[in-house]
């Protein structure tokens, strides 16, 4: 985040969700993750699933699954807490 920006400002607030996201905020911070690395200057892709059914998504050149993409934007404790708490 070399533009100074804040995650805590741009991105969504993870304190309106419950202990289990459901697929609908999952996909909510996913979003909004994707938009925030944007937002910095980041080059991200069209999201899409390889042929196990990942999803990943370009960045920076690189394809990403799921935890590194939030992992990219909220550091490592927030990721495993995304990731841990949504149950599809």
């Amino acid at each position: 985040m070399s533009s100074g920006a804040d995650p805590v400002t741009m991105a969504p607030n993870l304190n309106g969700f419950g202990d289990v996201l459901s697929r609908e905020e999952y996909e909510d911070v996913y979003r909004e993750t994707l938009l925030c690395l944007r937002q910095i200057g980041r080059i991200v892709g069209t999201p899409f699933a390889d042929v196990s059914g990942t999803r990943l998504c370009p960045v920076d050149g690189q394809l990403l699954p799921d935890p590194a993409i939030f992992q990219l934007w909220w550091g490592s404790e927030i990721a495993r807490h995304i990731m841990s708490s949504y149950r599809p």
